[in-house]
C-alpha cells in the first residue's frame, strides 16, 4: 500500500511531533534542574536534553512554528 501526503500535511505532522518532544524535553530539563542532588548519569541526561532541545527548537523554527 502506498500513501501519498502533500507537503502541508507532512509539515504539520513534523511540527506536531516536535512540539510533543520539545514539551517533554523542557519538562525533563526543568525536573533535573530542580533536584538538589543530581547523579552523574542525570547530569549527562541534562546536558543531552539541553542540546537536544536547542536542536529541536531550531528545526521547529525552520518549519515556521514558534512555541
Amino acid at each position: 500500500m502506498k500513501l501519498e501526503l502533500d507537503d502541508e500535511v507532512t509539515d504539520a505532522i513534523v511540527v506536531a511531533t516536535l512540539r510533543e518532544h520539545i514539551k517533554y524535553a523542557k519538562d525533563t530539563v526543568k525536573k533535573l534542574k530542580k533536584k538538589k542532588k543530581i547523579e552523574q548519569y542525570e547530569q549527562q541526561d541534562l546536558g543531552y536534553n539541553v542540546h537536544l532541545l536547542e536542536a529541536m527548537e531550531t528545526v521547529n523554527r525552520y518549519f515556521g512554528s514558534e512555541q
